[in-house]
């Protein structure tokens, strides 16, 4: 597997996590309902950005099998 462009967009509005613990560690900043939508939402993103990796890499599959 060899992705050579991340698939991925990023934002400079935003701080980007060292790693999946900094980002639990900051949902946990938050209580109650405000905590369940901040979960929610980090962890659709979260399984948007495996797929699109998932494409990517099937994308980049294919592309090998083709040219065999």
């Amino acid at each position: 597997m060899q992705i050579t462009n991340n698939p991925i967009p990023s934002s400079g509005m935003f701080a980007t996590p060292k790693n999946q613990e900094d980002l639990f560690a900051y949902l946990q900043k938050f209580s109650g309902s405000e905590r369940a939508l901040a979960m929610t939402v980090a962890m659709m993103t979260m399984n948007l950005c495996k797929q699109m990796v998932d494409e990517a890499v099937a994308d980049q599959q294919q592309t090998k099998e083709f040219i065999k």
